[in-house]
């Protein structure tokens, strides 16, 4: 996992500020050769469209296409990497021998199924069928040999064209079979697209795409391609090969990022559902990791602004996830998990003193001053009698005692899916997964989570709001090697 700093961002851009990147030079060392020698049809996956066709020989492959045609590469890519062929566009007079588009996706990746391009059976080789992918695109020759141009998809189907990446001076264009070796380079925060050792064009991106899958694309051409080769990269100059997720600074749209946790330790405020901020946005509250995310660190409090932060825990293992799970009760307090799953601690900024709690918080209320635990009774520490359903409990936080809310038996006959939750070959399956405060005369949102092996790829979330006590289930159902239910 790479190391990050917690950082805030003043407003928001949909899209990134893109940067042209020619001035800087980089360079960088082959480490290690990952592919070679798999111009094969089990390597490849074809979307065409009907009166074309693809051919494999081991040496190269021929496209020769009327209306449509992606050629992808089966393996996922991330970067360093750089990706290489020689290709040549075919003119002998055949029906497709026009010499245009020698065009390719990279590091493409479908939102819908982010961990699997091929999971969608909808693509049929029509361009369009693309405009939904994140990834990064060259037109080489495009608009039958009148332009040549550099896209970003975004995955949202908007695919910004820059002045500076709209080519259309007869150097950039194709010519008519002859070989051209082609040079795809990804590092870091930025990608080349080298045509016989000549930069096209190099981008910087403060959101780069480092993963994703290759395709060569074309339409109503003929071509053939060979000595495909993907090697892994150390750069040596030019580009930082892991650079933050969000660059700090200014951006052109007008908004910033800047850091507010100290130093350079990995750091985290919470999850998604917990704000860092106490309630008068005075202080925020966030975990400081030692070095390694999972692992030890402590609890810090600093000035919204990340200035005069102080430690106020004792040395504590974290989340990858949430950190200590730590949270405001209220402008003074800041309740925390200690790493036993049993208990939380509550710090008081004013006499900074602690004392413990029953129970591991999920979610405090600051209205109502209570809290919210969950145990799932694992069989590691309990055992035969011992051992109760799984079971959320509400924390007073007043007097340090816990006392059992819900358990599984009770939330199940509420479940849309309970049918399924109670088949016989998924009993002892389900657990306590995320137990959260929400407004309401019944302010508990309940969730759990029983793991279900299987190979379902939908992935869909049912939210319902069940009688008068306003009790929300969710339910999410979807993974590569399992199905997960929650609720």
């Amino acid at each position: 996992m790479n190391t990050f700093q917690l950082s805030v961002v003043t407003s928001l851009s949909l899209l990134p500020a893109w940067t042209a990147h020619g001035e800087v030079p980089l360079t960088y060392e082959k480490v290690e050769v990952l592919h070679e020698d798999v111009l094969n049809e089990s390597q490849w996956v074809v979307e065409q469209m009907p009166g074309g066709m693809v051919n494999f020989n081991g040496k190269s492959i021929e496209i020769d296409d009327s209306r449509g045609c992606t050629v992808w590469f089966k393996h996922r890519q991330s970067g360093p990497v750089l990706i290489e062929f020689e290709a040549t566009m075919i003119k002998a007079g055949g029906p497709n021998d026009n010499a245009r588009d020698l065009n390719c996706f990279w590091m493409a990746i479908d939102p819908m199924h982010p961990t699997d391009i091929f999971a969608n059976d909808k693509r049929t080789g029509r361009f369009p069928t693309y405009d939904s992918l994140r990834l990064y695109y060259v037109g080489y020759g495009g608009h039958r040999n009148t332009q040549t141009r550099f896209r970003r998809y975004n995955g949202l189907g908007e695919r910004p064209l820059l002045p500076q990446h709209d080519l259309s001076r007869p150097e950039y264009m194709i010519t008519p079979n002859q070989a051209k070796r082609i040079q795809i380079v990804v590092i870091g925060n930025r990608t080349q697209y080298i045509r016989d050792g000549e930069v096209i064009f190099d981008f910087t991106d403060p959101q780069p795409y480092r993963e994703g899958w290759f395709a060569f694309r074309t339409v109503s051409n003929h071509m053939t391609i060979r000595d495909f080769k993907v090697t892994r990269l150390a750069p040596t100059s030019g580009i930082d090969a892991d650079p933050p997720l969000m660059p700090l600074g200014g951006y052109a749209d007008g908004y910033s990022v800047h850091q507010i946790s100290a130093g350079n330790a990995p750091a985290m405020h919470s999850y998604i559902d917990i704000c860092p901020e106490s309630p008068d946005g005075s202080k925020i509250a966030y975990f400081e990791f030692e070095n390694n995310v999972p692992g030890w660190g402590y609890v810090v409090v600093a000035n919204r602004d990340g200035s005069e932060p102080k430690r106020i825990s004792e040395r504590i293992k974290g989340h990858d996830h949430d950190g200590a799970r730590q949270q405001w009760i209220d402008n003074g307090r800041i309740i925390y998990g200690i790493g036993d799953d049993q208990h939380s601690e509550i710090y008081s900024l004013k006499d900074k003193s602690r004392r413990l709690v029953e129970g591991e918080i999920g979610m405090v209320s600051e209205e109502h001053g209570f809290g919210l635990t969950h145990n799932n009774y694992p069989k590691s520490r309990y055992h035969d009698s011992d051992r109760k359903p799984p079971e959320v409990s509400l924390m007073n936080l007043k007097d340090g005692t816990a006392r059992p809310l819900l358990n599984k038996s009770q939330m199940l006959p509420l479940h849309p899916k309970r049918d399924l939750i109670n088949a016989p070959q998924y009993l002892g399956h389900g657990s306590v997964q995320a137990s959260q405060m929400v407004p309401g005369r019944i302010p508990v949102l309940l969730g759990v989570h029983a793991r279900v092996e299987g190979n379902r790829k939908e992935a869909r979330e049912v939210r319902s709001s069940i009688g008068p006590e306003r009790r929300h289930h969710p339910l999410r159902i979807g993974s590569r090697s399992a199905s997960d239910v929650a609720f």
